[in-house]
């Protein structure tokens, strides 16, 4: 992870999509698609070092980090930062599509809540001026996050690592 910031300036919240899936190279639209041939090699090119990385628990992004170089203190997957349940694709194994045609209101609320964890890590570990967290998760996730912190969302292409400010 290159930056040109001062340890000062630089950014304590980071955001990964994940690398090229299945559906996104091809439309595959079963269950927790895993990545692409393609959205495997952008995975081992991520790295960076990262205190706490909080990760979906779609099998794509769980791959991302698998194969990536991305090193850090504590992993905790975060069911929150699933992507808007809208395509066959944003469904666990064994859930039934049912499940699908989340509200807006209901996937604001989930995205809050990560914002909220967020903010109070960022408080609890204050003291630690090198602390950084990465959050691994899904496009339409990752601009409801930039917007949750009042922030524009830059364009979030498959396994890039982007600071996300606001929090800071």
């Amino acid at each position: 992870l290159q930056h040109s910031m001062s340890a000062k300036q630089a950014a304590k919240v980071y955001f990964c999509r994940h690398a090229q899936s299945t559906f996104n190279s091809s439309g595959d639209n079963s269950p927790d698609v895993p990545l692409s041939s393609a959205g495997e090699a952008q995975a081992r090119q991520l790295s960076g070092h990262f205190s706490l990385v909080l990760c979906s628990p779609m099998r794509r992004a769980q791959l991302t980090l698998r194969l990536s170089e991305i090193t850090y203190d504590r992993l905790e997957t975060v069911q929150e930062l699933r992507e808007q349940l809208n395509e066959g694709s944003d469904l666990l194994p064994g859930e039934g599509y049912e499940k699908l045609g989340e509200s807006d209101a209901s996937f604001a609320s989930r995205v809050s809540q990560v914002r909220n964890r967020l903010l109070q890590e960022l408080a609890d570990n204050k003291s630690q001026a090198d602390f950084r967290i990465l959050v691994v998760s899904h496009l339409f996730t990752g601009y409801a996050l930039f917007q949750a912190c009042g922030v524009r969302s830059p364009d979030l292409r498959n396994a890039q690592i982007v600071p996300l400010p606001g929090l800071q």
